[in-house]
């Protein structure tokens, strides 16, 4: 059975899609950091919907933290160099 939570699938595909186009990362990239099966990810990514047996929202988020982190850091070198 699937979860059909849109507010939590919409706010899981934004990551991915963030993830997506602000690194190199592909969506197996994205599964391997996160510990999740692939299946799971290109779950919510194609299909939108959350599969009940995904446990790795907490490293999905934390992904993007750190993947966020390293923008604006790299954001604040760029702009303090200027």
């Amino acid at each position: 059975m699937k979860c059909q939570c849109k507010f939590k699938v919409t706010i899981y595909k934004g990551i991915i899609d963030y993830l997506l186009s602000s690194t190199h990362f592909t969506l197996k990239d994205i599964a391997n950091h996160t510990g999740s099966p692939i299946s799971s990810i290109r779950s919510i990514y194609h299909d939108q919907t959350i599969p009940s047996h995904f446990s790795s929202e907490i490293a999905l988020t934390r992904l993007y933290q750190i993947i966020l982190d390293i923008q604006m850091n790299k954001n604040k070198l760029h702009s303090d160099s200027e």
